[in-house]
């Protein structure tokens, strides 16, 4: 059994992609905290009122992009159980089974 150990050029090429992807973290992080400040000046010089309004914008906009996600998904569930019914049966006898065993101990 003989295990090589990587070469220095694996090794390099290896912490450069390291360091290209850390400065891309430190620039995403750059970016979120600018945005957080713009939000964060902008809420308390507009007031309350408008923070709030901000806040419920962006909480219906996530709350109906999730939604539209989970639609997208049961309709796929639902035709993966329509192209195959049997497998799909099986599949939940399966799971309830080891449900009821592991909820029996």
């Amino acid at each position: 059994m003989d295990i090589k150990s990587p070469s220095r050029a694996d090794i390099s090429a290896d912490y450069q992609a390291v360091m290209a992807e850390m400065a891309d973290l430190r620039a995403e992080l750059a970016n979120l905290a600018h945005h957080m400040t713009q939000a964060t000046g902008a809420g308390i010089s507009a007031g309350p009122a408008k923070l709030a309004a901000t806040l419920t914008d962006e909480a219906t906009h996530l709350i109906d992009a999730t939604t539209a996600k989970a639609k997208s998904s049961a309709g796929a569930i639902e035709a993966q159980i329509e192209a195959h019914p049997v497998a799909s049966l099986l599949l939940a006898f399966a799971a309830g089974f080891v449900g009821s065993r592991l909820l029996a101990r």
